[in-house]
């Protein structure tokens, strides 16, 4: 990709598909006239001053849209990740389900948003959607939570503690497997 044609797309492209992987995204504020994204709010104000002289900018601004910026520096812009399962509410629409499936879709964007987990379970792996871990972790340290679930090494404390006791039942259940047939019994019979 050469850097006039990433300045062409630039200049072609409004909003995003999709959010690209690896590049955050935050939210922030839309020019309804033109598009124009900004998470900064003075950001937006000083658009209207300069290329919107006169309107309010509280009127022709909508807030919370998820967006990202893909390229830094002087080729920094702003794009509008477009949710493909929302669409706009047609004044003129004469189905009331696809208003109804509109609707639906603003909320549950709101509400995913406001807690920042995902409440279609289908969306989720296997394993987070019968455990709900998305839950379960919300609000703690994720880098924290990662430490400790990690597999310990030898030089960690606990890594000698882990080898003694796998050697402690070891040997417990190689005793039990050769030992005693009545003692086996008792012991499996209280169990």
């Amino acid at each position: 990709m050469t850097l006039d044609s990433i300045k062409a797309w630039k200049k072609n492209t409004v909003a995003l598909e999709a959010a690209i992987d690896g590049i955050g995204v935050e939210t922030g504020h839309k020019c309804i006239d033109c598009g124009h994204c900004t998470p900064i709010w003075g950001s937006m104000t000083d658009h209207f001053v300069k290329n919107h002289e006169g309107k309010d900018v509280k009127e022709f601004t909508e807030a919370g849209i998820p967006m990202q910026a893909p390229f830094g520096g002087e080729l920094k812009k702003w794009f509008e990740i477009i949710d493909s399962s929302a669409m706009e509410v047609d004044e003129e629409n004469e189905s009331a389900w696809e208003a109804v499936k509109v609707l639906l879709t603003k909320r549950r964007r709101k509400a995913r948003a406001s807690t920042g987990r995902e409440e279609n379970v289908r969306l989720l792996n296997g394993f987070v959607a019968r455990t709900r871990w998305d839950i379960l972790i919300e609000g703690h340290d994720k880098k924290q939570l990662r430490a400790l679930a990690a597999i310990t090494k030898e030089k960690d404390p606990l890594h000698k503690v882990m080898e003694v006791s796998e050697k402690y039942f070891m040997e417990i259940s190689d005793k039990l497997r050769v030992g005693d047939v009545l003692l086996r019994r008792k012991i499996e019979s209280e169990g």
